[in-house]
């Protein structure tokens, strides 16, 4: 696999590169791990796997194993072949220090389990790859058992050519970070680097988060105001050329000390609640509105919904579009639907 670290479609729009500042500070600083949401112990992760298996899986009334054949072997106690030979299988888009990549992949099959001997290629092949532009984040990722990891932004891996075909791409908690504007640019391009009949799943939370949420208003405010609409994202996997594309609501509700709550807060566990919108004593107000708020409470209910967006890319011969080469190693594709988005900067290099 020829991987080219570094090399950007185009510019770093300001809020990716404030993003990827943010995310950094948090990750050098413990707090990102040690955050429910992102620690590997928590359970909360271990869920989210679950769920996410369980939706790209063919199910009753939805789309066939036939038409999802990659969907329906997930979770086999061996990597599913293709050719006779076993793919690079999973493809984490923004998948931060690589601890939820690793969690998929080993309740997937796709990787042995936690005791296991470090397995990371087949031949020249990554079994599991995170994706994701902050330096920090990668160089953790790295150190994940089973894990390859390359530092690029989202927008410009999918339209990378010289990418080996996977089979299953995840985008978790990284949509709400592009523009509108690239989201049709963005799944037109995992469209083409899938292997017939694999699958995307795109797993975000709600445009509102809701009153009941436990953070401040202002901070629920920000969310709205940077958090799409799910229909946004579903329309423009549809476009892409997507096939059998659902969109599920899921809730994972725990419990957590009050104490522990507002740590991370305090700690912008979020980007929702980095210094882009926050000054650190905006950010106390908040703390302390959230302190009267839960004033007689030693622990806080979270009920925490996730929306989990999947399609799949039909196989190779199912009689849908034509079969003509996108440039890619392998000409067995349909071409995706033209989704009239502006393309004459890609192929524009940045350092």
């Amino acid at each position: 696999m020829s991987c080219h670290i570094g090399m950007l479609l185009r510019p770093a729009p300001a809020e990716l590169a404030a993003t990827c500042k943010h995310y950094e500070s948090v990750a050098a600083g413990g707090a990102y791990e040690s955050a429910v949401f992102y620690c590997p112990e928590s359970g909360f992760m271990s869920w989210v796997a679950a769920r996410c298996l369980t939706h790209i899986r063919p199910s009753e009334g939805g789309a066939t194993p036939k038409q999802c054949p990659v969907s329906a072997t997930v979770g086999a106690d061996t990597v599913p072949k293709r050719d006779g030979r076993p793919r690079s299988r999973l493809v984490d888009i923004g998948g931060g220090t690589g601890s939820f990549t690793a969690v998929l992949a080993r309740a997937a099959g796709i990787l042995p389990g936690v005791g296991a001997n470090d397995v990371r290629h087949h031949g020249d092949e990554p079994l599991v790859l995170c994706v994701d532009p902050c330096p920090e984040m990668v160089q953790r990722a790295r150190s994940v058992k089973g894990v390859t990891a390359l530092q690029d932004n989202a927008l410009s891996f999918s339209q990378r050519r010289d990418i080996k075909r996977y089979d299953i791409a995840l985008l978790k908690e990284v949509v709400h970070h592009l523009p509108a504007a690239d989201l049709d640019q963005l799944y037109a391009g995992i469209w083409c680097q899938l292997s017939p009949g694999g699958v995307v799943c795109t797993i975000t939370r709600p445009h509102n988060l809701g009153r009941d949420f436990p953070l401040f208003a202002a901070c629920r405010e920000i969310w709205r105001d940077n958090q799409g609409e799910a229909a946004v994202y579903e329309s423009a996997v549809r476009r892409a050329g997507f096939v059998a594309v659902k969109t599920h609501e899921e809730t994972f509700e725990f419990r957590v000390s009050k104490v522990t709550w507002l740590d991370m807060v305090r700690s912008r566990f979020w980007s929702t609640l980095s210094t882009e919108h926050f000054t650190n004593e905006e950010l106390e107000v908040g703390v302390e509105e959230l302190e009267r708020r839960f004033a007689h409470h030693d622990e806080i209910v979270v009920r925490d919904k996730l929306i989990f967006l999947v399609g799949h890319k039909l196989p190779s011969g199912s009689g849908s579009g034509d079969t003509r080469d996108v440039g890619l190693t392998r000409t067995d594709q349909q071409k995706p639907p033209d989704t009239s988005v502006d393309t004459r900067h890609v192929g524009a290099d940045s350092d």
